[in-house]
């Protein structure tokens, strides 16, 4: 899983599919979803520094 703010999802999304190359049959499945809460995370490393950014 790769959790990032959602201006970054189409880039990444066509990263991962190009880099992957999904777009050959059986090679992989990407996808897109939101999520509303998440708890056990410590962005950008164990002390959450940078969390405003998040």
């Amino acid at each position: 899983m790769i959790l990032i703010q959602e201006k970054y999802a189409d880039q990444v999304l066509q990263t991962i599919r190009q880099e992957g190359k999904l777009d050959k049959p059986g090679t992989g499945l990407a996808f897109v979803m939101d999520v509303d809460q998440v708890v056990g995370l410590t962005p950008y490393g164990m002390d959450g520094s940078n969390m405003e950014e998040f």
